[in-house]
C-alpha cells in the first residue's frame, strides 16, 4: 500500500518538481545556445579546407574531432538530466540476455548464460533498459583487452528481476570503485565516462536498483534489480 502524503511531505515533493523543471530548462537552454557556435564553427571549417594545403587539414580534422567529442558530450548530458517519456512495456529478460550476449560475445570474450526459466516479465522502457545492460557488457569487454569471461544471471523474487554482469578482467582499483558512476569520470585512454553513469539513470527512471563490486585480479560484478510487472500491477 502507498504510504500516503502528509501536507509536507506534498509540499517537499512539489518544490522539487518544481526545481528539476527549472534544471531541465536551463540545461536546455545552455546547450542549445553551445550547440549554435558549434554548427557555425562547423561551417567554416568546411570553408577552410580549400584554402589551406595539407598540413591545415590535419589541423582542421582534429578540430572537427574536438568538436563532434563535445557535441556528445552535450547530447549526453541533455539525456542525462533531460531523459525522455518511459514506454514501458512487458518483457522477458531472459530473452534480453540472449540478445546481448549474442551480440557481445565473440572469440575473444566468451559468454555465460545462466537464467531463470521460470523468471516473470518486468515493465519498464525495454529500449532504455537494453542499452544500459549493453553499456554494462561494453564496459565489461573492454575491461578485458586479452580475453575473458562475462556470466549473464538472472534471479527473480516475489518483487523483482536482478540481473548479475560478471567479468574476468582485472578488477577496479579501491579508490576508482566509488567514482564508477560519475559522469565523465574514465580512467580509460580515449574513454568518455558516459557509459556507466547514464546505465545508472536508466535504471533508476525505471524503478530498480544498480551497484557494483570489483576486486582487484578477481573481476567486476554489477547487480541491476528492476520491478517485475505484477508487482507494478499491484501497485
Amino acid at each position: 500500500m502507498v504510504e500516503e502524503l502528509r501536507p509536507e511531505m506534498e509540499l517537499e515533493t512539489i518544490q522539487f518538481s518544481s526545481n528539476l523543471a527549472r534544471l531541465e530548462s536551463l540545461i536546455s537552454g545552455l546547450v542549445h545556445q553551445l550547440r549554435n557556435p558549434l554548427n557555425s564553427m562547423g561551417m567554416r571549417l568546411e570553408l577552410l579546407r580549400n584554402e589551406v594545403g595539407e598540413r591545415g587539414l590535419r589541423h582542421i580534422d582534429k578540430l572537427r574531432q574536438e568538436m563532434n567529442r563535445l557535441d556528445e558530450t552535450l547530447e549526453t548530458l541533455v539525456r542525462f538530466i533531460c531523459p525522455p517519456k518511459l514506454k514501458l512495456l512487458d518483457f522477458d529478460m531472459n530473452e534480453m540476455l540472449r540478445e546481448l550476449g549474442k551480440r557481445i560475445g565473440n572469440d575473444r570474450i566468451q559468454i555465460e548464460l545462466s537464467v531463470d526459466a521460470e523468471l516473470p516479465p518486468i515493465r519498464a522502457d525495454r529500449e532504455m533498459i537494453r542499452e544500459a545492460l549493453a553499456n554494462v557488457m561494453v564496459n565489461a569487454e573492454e575491461a578485458m583487452p586479452e580475453g575473458g569471461t562475462i556470466i549473464l544471471s538472472a534471479t527473480h523474487d516475489d518483487s523483482s528481476v536482478t540481473v548479475n554482469i560478471t567479468d574476468s578482467g582485472p578488477g577496479i582499483a579501491p579508490e576508482n570503485s566509488q567514482r564508477v558512476f560519475e559522469l565523465y569520470y574514465t580512467t580509460k585512454t580515449g574513454g568518455k565516462g558516459m557509459g556507466l553513469p547514464n546505465a545508472l539513470r536508466s535504471i533508476e527512471l525505471n524503478g530498480g536498483t544498480m551497484t557494483m563490486k570489483s576486486s582487484l585480479g578477481r573481476g567486476t560484478s554489477c547487480s541491476i534489480s528492476l520491478p517485475i510487472a505484477a508487482r507494478l500491477s499491484e501497485n
